[in-house]
């Protein structure tokens, strides 16, 4: 099968305090982020590790999951979610020399799902260390050949002369993550479009929320009935149907009431 990789173009540099003379040196991992593509072999892109501190550090490798909340904020889960997939690094463990690096090596089996693990780096002094860094390096991984399964749970929209918002809960009801963006189109009841706007790309990870906020300029909307239509672009990279809504006195609040509740209190990660 073919491999196809997204290298995050951000390097993860994370700094471990060994002693005075460490200054600004500290220990590199690159890349933060693996989404691949499964081969047959579930090997994946390998992992540098690289030392640029002035003293020994050791590592060593754990694993576990990762999901995120509807805010798109990771949560890593340590335990196994799946007894029947592996996840192999090597090396495990070792000591790292100062300006030495190495890579790591991945691989996963079975390799013929979508799996979302989390390989732990953990990093410590070699010589009387006490202090332990952990980095976290999400694997997003599938085949490519899965179904998409996004629907959208709830909207709300706030429209006064402060701002126009408008919120949706999008679902992954898949086996494989989908990254939601593109353009939404308010249309009136004659079809006309009374607002449009781009949709921030983001990443839903299957059985995960995403809460999702696009603002626009403009005048309120006036108190009515209207659409909700996505375009340019596979919103849910697959097809949603145009949404019905009444705005009234107090907006739209087709939301679940915990919902409803963070939204009024902070703003969502974008």
């Amino acid at each position: 099968m073919r491999r196809l990789c997204f290298w995050l173009p951000v390097v993860l540099c994370l700094y471990l305090v060994v002693g005075p003379r460490a200054g600004a040196q500290g220990i590199l991992v690159s890349p933060a982020r693996i989404e691949a593509l499964l081969a047959h072999d579930g090997m994946l892109p390998p992992v540098w590790v690289e030392n640029r501190t002035e003293l020994p550090v050791r590592f060593w490798v754990e694993t576990g999951w990762v999901t995120h909340d509807m805010h798109g904020r990771p949560v890593y889960l340590p335990s196994e979610r799946r007894g029947d997939v592996t996840v192999h690094v090597l090396p495990a463990a070792g000591v790292l020399t100062p300006g030495q690096g190495v890579h790591l090596d991945i691989r996963v089996e079975p390799a013929d799902r979508p799996v979302y693990p989390v390989v732990y780096l953990l990093f410590q002094q070699a010589e009387g260390g006490d202090d332990i860094l952990r980095v976290a390096v999400p694997l997003l991984l599938h085949t490519g050949l899965e179904t998409p399964r996004t629907m959208i749970e709830g909207v709300s929209i706030e429209s006064h002369d402060d701002a126009n918002r408008l919120h949706l809960l999008v679902a992954n009801y898949g086996e494989a993550h989908v990254r939601v963006g593109g353009r939404v189109r308010i249309l009136g009841t004659s079809g006309e479009a009374v607002a449009e706007s781009h949709v921030p790309e983001a990443l839903v990870l299957p059985g995960a929320r995403r809460l999702i906020t696009v603002e626009w300029d403009g005048s309120p909307l006036a108190w009515g009935e209207y659409r909700i239509v996505f375009a340019d672009g596979e919103f849910s990279a697959g097809t949603i149907s145009p949404l019905r809504i009444v705005l009234g006195p107090d907006g739209v609040r087709q939301m679940p009431a915990d919902v409803l509740a963070q939204i009024a209190q902070s703003e969502p990660v974008p």
